[in-house]
């Protein structure tokens, strides 16, 4: 019923599931899809209630906010976001909001264009967080979650190494980068209303455990005192396992 659904979140309160399509042509119109689902409690079985265009094209990853209201998801190829709203009995509605990166960074393959990768959300539900690969930042969006309206923050974004390639987040105390283009990862501290950069890290040493990783970027971050200046790089001295494959969208995984 769902072409490629290669990222999907659960509402385990109403027993709904919510997947991209990571495709590039739905309905005859050149976007993806997001597709929702209903859970069968006895058997786990998925019925699908309805799907909605993503409003961009390779749509790689979504999240439910916190008061279940929309999805946001990321559109990997097309580099845009958008906020889908969310019925009580989970049905999608049209997008209330959609926004188009611009820009391009380094890398003459991967950064081109932009490639929104991954949004996530604070606890609060008050801050979208975006990781762009193919611009080197993290977009940082004022979230209404009544609306399901997206407002450019002021900073706006945090830049990372030229050439890291953000990819995925992760909130803890602080948020916890992870970033792959050649070789490289990341991880960057957002604190308070500011933005600092709390570690520079060599992938080729960096065991990539997303919950080690976020752990060791909070207890390095909240060490020191806060600072209005950027932090120096930091290196951690691990072995890391092989690089991933790739998916049918041509995204590195």
């Amino acid at each position: 019923e769902t072409v490629n659904p290669s990222f999907l979140d659960i509402d385990r309160k109403r027993r709904l599931l919510f997947a991209v399509s990571e495709v590039s042509n739905f309905e005859g119109k050149t976007v993806g899809a997001v597709s929702a689902f209903s859970i069968d409690p006895a058997t786990g079985k998925l019925t699908l209630i309805n799907q909605q265009p993503s409003m961009g094209t390779g749509p790689c990853h979504l999240v439910l906010d916190n008061a279940g209201r929309h999805v946001l998801v990321a559109n990997y190829g097309s580099g845009s976001i958008a906020v889908l709203p969310v019925g009580p009995d989970g049905r999608l509605g049209e997008a209330a909001a959609s926004v188009q990166h611009t820009g391009s960074s380094v890398d003459p393959q991967r950064q081109k264009g932009p490639h929104a990768h991954c949004l996530i959300l604070d606890p609060a539900n008050r801050f979208a967080f975006g990781c762009d690969l193919g611009l080197d930042k993290i977009l940082i969006y004022r979230y209404d979650s009544e609306k399901g309206t997206l407002t450019p923050n002021d900073p706006a974004f945090a830049t990372v190494k030229p050439g890291a390639g953000p990819r995925d987040m992760q909130i803890r105390q602080l948020i916890a980068v992870g970033s792959r283009v050649e070789g490289k990862a990341v991880g960057t501290a957002f604190r308070g209303r500011g933005v600092q950069h709390a570690l520079m890290l060599d992938f080729q040493k960096l065991v990539m455990d997303t919950e080690a990783h976020a752990t060791k970027v909070a207890r390095a971050a909240t060490t020191s005192a806060p600072s209005t200046t950027p932090r120096k790089a930091a290196t951690l001295t691990s072995p890391i396992p092989t690089a991933p494959g790739r998916s049918s969208e041509g995204r590195s995984r």
